[in-house]
């Protein structure tokens, strides 16, 4: 199976461009790039939106994505609304969360809401019993925040997951199991292993941003996605590709 991911869309209804920015145009430019890879799946790993989740900006991707005729998934980031998501797109929705589940070829793809900056007990509960009933080895985990330290002078600690312990926690106590997790939100490339974990955090289709630096700086003008090539034997080859 292969997976294409793009996050951290940041588009606006009311701002053609954010920060001067083309963010509609720059998703189009990434989408392509990514459809030239022949994904089975793309996920969208959250902030679709600029500020707020606005109805408008997602029938727009969503208007986009059904032409590339390719199964597509999504969850909230901290930019956006789980609730209007749900209505526009129809992805799962429980209590005002949005996390699900989805397997292809052997590989079981987990979707996780942290649009309110932590997971809530609830969620981590259902993650629990998932992975319980899970016979598969390795798992595919979709969430926007990354749940590890990944050295984002500007990104952290303020905006970084409240309860990450938590979640590493959890995922510790399957000690038979590798997991290959997916983030985005912190605009910047990076990869973090710690224990049966592996973090990717994806640069976003906005702006990168410097993880050198505490004030808010532009790392570099390219935009990227990120293609995953999972398997049931708990490999995974990844890549980043960046396009101008």
């Amino acid at each position: 199976m292969k997976i294409g991911l793009i996050t951290d869309l940041h588009i606006s209804a009311t701002e053609d461009l954010p920060l001067g920015i083309p963010v509609k145009e720059n998703f189009c430019k990434v989408l392509k790039a990514c459809l030239d890879f022949h994904p089975d799946m793309i996920v969208l790993n959250g902030d679709l939106c600029h500020k707020t989740g606005e109805r408008s900006v997602y029938e727009w991707i969503k208007a986009e994505m059904d032409k590339t005729s390719i199964p597509y998934f999504g969850i909230p980031g901290n930019h956006d609304d789980a609730r209007l998501m749900h209505e526009v797109f129809g992805w799962p929705l429980e209590l005002g969360e949005m996390y699900y589940t989805f397997e292809k070829d052997g590989v079981r793809c987990i979707f996780m809401d942290s649009s309110k900056g932590k997971i809530s007990d609830r969620q981590l509960s259902w993650l629990r019993e998932e992975l319980n009933k899970s016979s598969m080895t390795a798992s595919c985990i979709f969430i926007h925040h990354p749940p590890v330290i990944c050295n984002s002078r500007h990104m952290e600690p303020a905006y970084a997951l409240e309860n990450m312990d938590d979640v590493q926690e959890l995922f510790r106590q399957f000690t038979d199991r590798k997991f290959l997790i997916f983030s985005g939100h912190y605009h910047m490339e990076t990869s973090v292993s710690t224990g049966n974990m592996t973090v990717f955090v994806t640069p976003s289709t906005f702006f990168q941003i410097d993880p050198d630096t505490v004030v808010l700086k532009k790392l570099h003008d390219q935009i990227g996605f990120r293609i995953i090539n999972p398997d049931s034997s708990q490999k995974c080859i990844t890549s980043v590709h960046y396009i101008t």
